[in-house]
């Protein structure tokens, strides 16, 4: 019997499922290939950890709340805005 082979991925198909692989919904069967280019090539692993990055980044700014005080300003000033604008 012959050993399993690995079919590794192209970067293509790293790069499209960049977000799958980050969010862990990457078919299992594909992990351990994905994994194994990610080892074997130093770009696509540098743009995984970008992504990663980024995406640690985008996931905190969304956690952020703005303060009651700068939400009311904030209504307040583009209400303003608007209606200056509805009346020209």
């Amino acid at each position: 019997m012959k050993p399993e082979e690995t079919v590794i991925p192209t970067c293509r198909h790293i790069v499209e499922h960049l977000g799958e692989w980050s969010e862990g919904r990457l078919p299992e069967e594909e992990q351990r290939p994905f994994a194994v280019h990610l080892e074997l090539c130093p770009p696509c692993a540098h743009l995984a950890s970008e992504y990663q990055s980024l995406a640690r980044v985008a996931r905190a700014a969304l956690a952020v709340t703005m303060p009651d005080e700068a939400r009311e300003r904030l209504v307040r000033t583009l209400a303003a805005r608007w209606r200056r604008g509805a009346h020209s």
